[in-house]
């Protein structure tokens, strides 16, 4: 213990993480006996040395106090731009601290004290330094708080183009234009990229029907859908559709009752 002296009978010692040191005692009068008991959960980490003298007629005790500190580190956010989450990935010893963060927008607190480790840059924050305070607590320890770089955030990067890449018929078969299909056929039309919260909606013409529909994720989305059992023969059309308007269709030709259909390009029969 830094600082020791046989008069002083109580100290304390900082250490940082779980980690529990270990105390040891060296009497100064040779023949004593020295008694340690350490610092652990049980006794509130205050450890204890009693040292006796050689004829028992003499005690002196001293506690050991441990000050725990949790060891708190934030990495450096990478970048930030409107409307992609960024993530604060903090790491602590001990590994079970409880974490709570506050964003700040130009030093301006936007997110207070809250669980969640992700912040969306709004486009009001556009141009402006972003960063996060993260404290840390744990029981036993004294609480940690570390604030991250900033970043200055960028505007909102543009929406990907949604393009359809493919669509087939029950048994996997690609449909182009032209194909062949009949009452309650299954017909899969795949979008990707597509544009976050934009709806997608599979439609059978000639008077459109919605045969199925997704939000878009920025991934790709799959639209599963089965022909009305009630189209009438003849040509028709598959249209996907949003809110903008139509994104792509193919011709398609409905086989009457009691003829073969699903085929990728043919006519009907």
């Amino acid at each position: 213990v830094a600082g020791f002296a046989t008069g002083t009978t109580g100290y304390t010692v900082a250490t940082r993480g779980a980690a529990v040191p270990e105390v040891a005692a060296v009497p100064v009068d040779a023949k004593a006996t020295a008694v340690v008991t350490q610092p652990s959960a049980a006794n509130g980490y205050v450890g204890s040395v009693v040292v006796t003298s050689e004829d028992g007629s003499a005690t002196s005790t001293y506690s050991v106090t441990l000050a725990r500190e949790i060891v708190l580190a934030v990495p450096d956010l990478a970048g930030a731009r409107v409307a992609e989450p960024v993530t604060a990935t903090p790491s602590t010893d001990p590994a079970g601290a409880t974490l709570r963060y506050t964003w700040l927008v130009d030093g301006v607190a936007v997110v207070t004290d809250a669980a969640a480790a992700s912040y969306t840059p709004q486009p009001a924050d556009e141009g402006l330094p972003l960063g996060v305070s993260v404290t840390a607590t744990a029981d036993g320890f004294a609480p940690a708080t570390i604030a991250s770089n900033t970043v200055v955030v960028g505007a909102k990067a543009p929406d990907p183009v949604a393009t359809v890449s493919g669509a087939t018929d029950a048994a996997g078969h690609a449909l182009t234009d032209g194909a062949t299909l009949k009452p309650g056929d299954a017909v899969t039309v795949t979008v990707d990229p597509t544009v976050v919260g934009t709806e997608y909606a599979l439609e059978f013409h000639s008077t459109p029907v919605t045969i199925a529909s997704a939000v878009g994720d920025g991934r790709a989305v799959t639209l599963l859908g089965t022909i009305p059992v009630d189209a009438t023969a003849g040509s028709h059309r598959l249209v996907v559709r949003t809110a903008a308007g139509e994104l792509w269709s193919i011709g398609v030709v409905i086989a009457a009752i009691g003829t073969t259909g699903a085929t990728g390009g043919g006519a009907a029969a």
